[in-house]
């Protein structure tokens, strides 16, 4: 017998002996470990091929030549499996990115034959083929795909973990993904990149600028591809909690010389008849202004449509035409004479903070929070960002601020 703990609980483990299963009576098989939890009773669990939806982690090892199993703490969505290891499954989710051996072995400046061993070696080990292989290149099977998704989850975890270790023993390190609408760029996105590089240097941070389009904040951070996201304000998800950031109108802005002001709001019906340059669907600003326009069956007139902010407004500034975006799009070009902006009436977006429910942020991801608030409170207090209000509460040092009411 082997005492350890889960989730602060005793339990012992043993081989080789009678076990309840879901309160049925079972014999072990061959390979076979119990697990007795004074809380989650007796649990019978395989050692191969996986334990997916196992609530422990089954760790082998050999003391004075006997085979034994330690069970420790996981998360309880989702298990770890025995004989596995972490650089396997960067591995593995390397050349199912890639879809070849060759390239991922470049990219993980490792040989091929080496990384072909360790492919395999995960595959015996799961008792499952992971790929198809064929002269066009490789593909991910059915289940290949079920242990990328459950691999990602698994890995943040890991990795996550190690950072809150490593945090308490010092300056915040890991890493960080955050996921920031185009509009912020100059406003938000690079004075918080900047402030943190300089703050926290051992921490590895990755920005996106994602929108509802092609990289979706929402599910980037459903998915566990983002920690932390600016959204626009949408239907959250069950999975995600949403914290209020900052409300600010959307704006016309038209070329330097249209006589458009910040002091002289402009109506829906205004833009009717004005040729419109609009950002490609799906875009959450877009789909809100029309939106509005649909309720009071009024149209645009869009004579141009592309797919990235710096070309809508480049089109703006020679003269094409105009266009709608949260005023926080246009402020440096506003600032600089080369543009025009005026507030729409009755159009405020309201922005979100946003991070997965179950997964805690890291200490690094709680200092993102609490700069990214500070950076727009005093872009705001500063004029920057004309019309614009912070929502909720300035969170104290460490600390977080009250999630959305759903």
């Amino acid at each position: 017998m082997l005492r350890g703990a889960e989730y602060g609980q005793h339990y012992q483990v043993a081989e080789g002996t009678a076990a309840r299963l879901l309160g049925s009576e079972a014999r072990l098989a061959p390979g076979d470990v119990e697990i007795v939890s004074p809380t989650h009773g007796v649990h019978r669990v395989r050692r191969t091929p996986m334990l997916l939806q196992s609530r422990l982690q089954l760790a082998p090892s050999r003391v004075a030549g006997t085979e034994r199993h330690v069970a420790a703490s996981a998360p309880p969505s989702y298990g770890f499996w025995n004989d596995m290891n972490v650089r396997q499954l960067r591995y593995f989710l390397q050349v199912a990115e890639v879809g070849s051996v060759t390239r991922a072995a470049e990219v993980l400046h490792i040989a091929q034959p080496a990384l072909s061993r360790q492919i395999r070696s995960l595959e015996e080990d799961l008792d499952a083929t992971l790929f198809h292989r064929s002269e066009r290149g490789i593909a991910l099977t059915e289940a290949g795909e079920c242990l990328r998704e459950s691999a990602v989850e698994l890995l943040r975890h890991f990795d996550r973990v190690r950072s809150e270790v490593r945090d308490r023993s010092g300056d915040p390190r890991g890493e960080l993904t955050i996921a920031l609408p185009p509009s912020m760029s100059e406003l938000l996105a690079f004075p918080v990149v900047q402030r943190f590089r300089t703050s926290f240097p051992n921490v590895l941070l990755r920005v996106f600028e994602a929108s509802s389009g092609v990289l979706d904040a929402w599910s980037m951070v459903a998915h566990g591809k983002a920690d932390l996201a600016v959204v626009g304000s949408g239907e959250p998800l069950a999975s995600l909690e949403a914290y209020p950031f900052i409300e600010e109108p959307m704006g016309l802005i038209g070329p330097a010389e249209s006589g458009l002001a910040l002091d002289k709001p402009v109506t829906l019906e205004d833009l009717v008849d004005r040729p419109m340059v609009m950002t490609s669907r799906p875009n959450v600003g877009r789909m809100f202004l029309e939106s509005a326009m649909a309720e009071r069956n009024l149209r645009l007139n869009v004579v141009l449509e592309v797919n990235t902010r710096q070309l809508v407004l480049k089109a703006v500034q020679s003269g094409l035409g105009f266009t709608t975006l949260p005023l926080c799009s246009g402020c440096e070009l506003l600032e600089r004479g080369a543009i025009s902006m005026a507030p729409i009436e009755g159009v405020v977006i309201s922005w979100l903070l946003i991070k997965g429910r179950e997964q805690g942020l890291s200490v690094a991801g709680q200092r993102m929070q609490l700069m990214l608030r500070q950076v727009a409170h005093e872009q705001i207090s500063t004029g920057r960002w004309p019309l614009a209000r912070m929502k909720g509460f300035m969170p104290p040092e460490g600390g977080l601020p009250p999630p959305l009411s759903t």
